[in-house]
């Protein structure tokens, strides 16, 4: 399988107002509290240290936009981490190989780099999914659970046999 990983631009808000008008792909990132179709310029805007990321896949009719990561720079070498793929791609197990290639990209990027996020208690497939990527739970809320990531996690056994199976690379924007 071979990813491309390409800077977000205001190119990319067409494919994130489809991620984001449907009910399911906003209520597993955002719950009850979900984006406004108004925000997504925000959403995307730049910042000199964040990395805002579309994912693409190459398949035999050519190359896809499939999802997009964000890695929201908080301190020093500490991100949160926050994707998704599109709907049409939901519970096809391309978001494990997405997921291997981004976070392996950024490591090539940071080599020191750790991450968290929040995963809604209702969202079991994405709880299942980062604990098997290396996260681990730190903290846990009425309706979440906080999750933290580090480079020695993220070598498991699970993202190398991934690895083995993807080609990545980050692509030009141009």
């Amino acid at each position: 399988m071979k990813w491309y990983l390409k800077q977000t631009t205001k190119s990319n808000l067409s494919f994130y107002a489809e991620c984001f008008q449907n009910r399911e792909f906003q209520y597993m990132l955002y719950g009850d509290c979900p984006l406004r179709l108004s925000q997504l310029d925000d959403y995307i805007s730049k910042n000199n240290k964040d990395y805002k990321f579309v994912i693409l896949l190459e398949k035999d009719a050519g190359i896809i936009t499939i999802g997009f990561v964000h890695f929201y720079h908080n301190f020093d070498n500490q991100y949160t981490y926050v994707g998704g793929i599109h709907p049409d791609f939901f519970n096809s197990g391309l978001g494990a190989s997405a997921s291997v290639a981004a976070l392996s990209l950024f490591y090539e990027i940071n080599r020191q780099a750790s991450f968290d996020t929040a995963i809604y208690k209702h969202n079991l497939r994405s709880l299942r999914l980062h604990l098997a990527i290396g996260f681990i739970i730190t903290k846990e809320t009425k309706d979440m659970y906080m999750l933290l990531l580090n480079k020695e996690n993220f070598n498991n056994k699970f993202v190398l046999n991934i690895k083995k199976r993807i080609f990545y690379q980050l692509i030009s924007t141009e």
